[in-house]
């Protein structure tokens, strides 16, 4: 579920839509109506973590560590990115952010997306990022 926060109507009559997430829910049931879009019953039990407000000390310094580690990781495949941006978004956003910027395969992005919770999205993320860099390195020596 997500809150639109901004849209564009183009030339040829579509639109743009900019959604910011609120939280993920499993789809149970489509509901059958005769309108142009689809409803659906949805569960959101799983993922109640996606609305608390993590704030709290040790998310701030993980929060650094993490951005310290995505920093090396662009630069090092040189890939530009504005960390500035990056270092405004909560943990949970910087993660989501940087699966859908990175080149990393769909099976590992999709392997951040369905990780529940923070702490473990943190070291998902990590992982990811260091199995990247092996094999960038790998791929750069000669043999």
């Amino acid at each position: 579920m997500g809150k639109i926060i901004s849209f564009n109507e183009t030339e040829d009559k579509r639109f743009i839509i900019s959604l910011s997430g609120i939280i993920r829910f499993r789809i149970r049931n489509e509901i059958k109506k005769e309108k142009l879009y689809r409803s659906f019953e949805v569960d959101y039990s799983e993922f109640l973590n996606d609305l608390e407000i993590k704030k709290d000390e040790s998310f701030i310094l993980e929060k650094k560590s993490l951005l310290k580690i995505i920093q090396f990781f662009f630069e090092k495949i040189n890939y530009p990115v504005k960390y500035n941006e990056l270092s405004k978004l909560d943990l949970d956003e910087l993660i989501s952010n940087v699966s859908m910027i990175s080149p990393f395969s769909i099976e590992e992005k999709q392997k951040l997306i369905e990780t529940k919770k923070i702490d473990n999205k943190i070291k998902v993320l990590s992982e990811i990022i260091n199995s990247n860099l092996l094999n960038y390195e790998e791929s750069k020596t000669i043999q």
